[in-house]
């Protein structure tokens, strides 16, 4: 179960699956984990996950523009992006009204 955001230095709890973006790390013949990035968090943050199954939460590039994340070297861990949302003023940071 996700309590929380997947970033060590967020405070944020995990209250819904409407906002922030939710991962699901699929871990071979175990149990599939859910990791949950906030909405505050997702835009700048991507998770990572390396060939041992650890996982960590990186800084975007600066030029990426898609949700993307690292390859594990193994293919024992696969990295999925079951959901992703914002909230409104952070999906359209400018108003389209005149």
């Amino acid at each position: 179960m996700v309590k929380r955001c997947v970033n060590p230095e967020c405070p944020n709890e995990f209250r819904n699956f409407s906002i922030g973006d939710l991962y699901a790390l699929d871990c071979g013949m175990a149990d599939t984990k859910f990791l949950w990035l906030c909405a505050d968090c997702a835009p700048m943050l991507a998770v990572a996950v390396d060939a041992a199954g650890a996982v960590s939460v990186r800084r975007r590039a600066a030029t990426a523009t898609s949700k993307s994340w690292t390859v594990p070297a193994s293919h024992a861990f696969r990295l999925r992006l079951i959901s992703g949302h914002r909230l409104p003023n952070q999906m359209h940071p400018f108003s389209l009204s005149a």
